[in-house]
């Protein structure tokens, strides 16, 4: 994929401040790690639900939660973390750390950085929940291309709304 003027100067602006030298407090589990990653605050409840739903649909999975909402780990193989910030070198430390075989991206609020990083490495990467109020950013606004470039490395999109799709649909066509 040919990276976009915009995705160059927005890497440029990100790498312009220092790393917050990501580091986990955590071990990673053996197996397989699926990453479920909630930008979205106030879904804590739903977020743990779903990820024992996934714990118990396949043995030896263990689910990453990384979300801004304060989170117990209800077992072992739930782990809740923080994302990264967009700087290059936290986002290197964080998936050389997890390793996660599946990404699961809910609502919006895009990192550039960490999405594009993660497909690289070959994470399979699905946006669930996608709402229009994830788009709703300046950044979104203003560099199209950045959130064209970065949708494009999802495997599927599923959206909560009509109206979210249709802003979905709006960014990946504007030029």
């Amino acid at each position: 994929m040919s990276k976009s003027l915009e995705l160059s100067a927005y890497r440029a602006l990100v790498r312009r401040n220092p790393p917050t030298k990501y580091s986990s407090s955590k071990d990673r589990p053996s197996g397989e790690v699926l990453w479920l990653n909630a930008p979205e605050t106030g879904n804590g409840l739903a977020i743990l639900d779903l990820a024992k739903w996934l714990c118990a649909q396949r043995d030896g999975l263990s689910v990453l939660i990384t979300t801004p909402d304060t989170l117990t780990s209800p077992c072992s193989r739930i782990i809740v973390d923080a994302a990264p910030s967009e700087h290059p070198n936290d986002i290197a430390t964080f998936l050389d750390h997890w390793q996660p075989t599946v990404g699961l991206w809910l609502w919006g609020a895009l990192q550039p950085n960490l999405i594009l990083a993660a497909r690289a490495k070959g994470v399979h990467l699905i946006m669930a929940d996608a709402d229009q109020a994830g788009f709703e950013n300046r950044r979104d606004r203003w560099l199209p291309e950045v959130a064209r470039d970065v949708m494009a490395s999802f495997d599927n999109v599923l959206v909560r709304s009509e109206p979210s799709q249709a802003r979905l649909t709006k960014l990946m066509r504007s030029s």
